[in-house]
């Protein structure tokens, strides 16, 4: 679903009809409570909507969902000649494990992954999925020359909040950002992240700097772990 800024602005701008309207009857025929009222209400609302408009009117947005949406915008964004390489910023990423080997093996473009530590994941299956993706991930490109060359894992120890694809391009400078977000539920014991919408956001300079400073602060503070360390601490915990 696309977010047009031109059409929200001029929903805004049509909704000043509401005020005008409402303030000529309170000034000149009658003052009226319900109207006058009503009067602030459109105006509050058109407020919003022409600064929304404003504020996004150099932005390309598009809302994504489900996650399907998400993987085949990313996939597609991987195909311009343009781009390079992609990040993830993910707690758990059973769900992402299929589309991340198939952009090493099939669309071959590097792919660096920060991810929440499994033994701190907020349940057990969380903990034990991410682990066994990461597993199967390892597992699965072994073969590959490229992809063990070009697929990089860090563990980050914070709790995550941002769910994050960055695209780069052949100058590693972020082009496109997809944003998400985790949600903690029931007492904080369910962590939801795929299952939200995400943000498509491209020709915004000031957006994408964000995602990109995100992604390299986890980064940079997170510990690199090698493939063999995933297969050991894999068996050790599952073996």
């Amino acid at each position: 679903m696309k977010l047009n800024p031109e059409k929200i602005n001029k929903i805004g701008y049509g909704l000043l009809i509401g005020p005008a309207i409402g303030g000529v009857y309170t000034i000149l025929i009658n003052f009226n409570v319900i109207v006058f009222g009503a009067t602030v209400a459109f105006l509050t609302l058109a407020i919003v909507f022409i600064t929304f408009g404003h504020i996004f009117t150099k932005v390309d947005m598009q809302i994504l969902i489900p996650e399907s949406n998400v993987q085949r915008k990313t996939r597609e964004l991987l195909q311009e000649g343009s781009v390079s390489s992609v990040d993830f910023l993910t707690a758990g990423f059973a769900s992402r494990k299929v589309m991340i080997i198939d952009i090493l093996k099939s669309i071959k473009k590097p792919v660096r992954v920060a991810v929440q530590h499994p033994e701190l994941a907020v349940t057990k299956s969380e903990k034990s999925s991410t682990f066994k993706a990461l597993n199967d991930i390892v597992t699965e490109i072994k073969l590959n020359d490229f992809a063990k060359k070009n697929l990089k894992f860090r563990f980050y120890r914070d709790h995550p909040s941002l769910r994050l694809t960055l695209i780069r391009d052949k100058d590693d400078k972020p082009i496109s950002a997809i944003l998400g977000w985790y949600i903690y539920r029931e007492n904080n014991t369910l962590l939801w992240g795929s299952r939200n919408p995400s943000i498509l956001i491209s020709q915004s300079d000031n957006l994408i700097k964000f995602a990109n400073e995100e992604f390299n602060n986890k980064w940079n503070n997170a510990t690199p772990i090698s493939f063999k360390e995933i297969k050991k601490l894999y068996e050790e915990k599952f073996k």
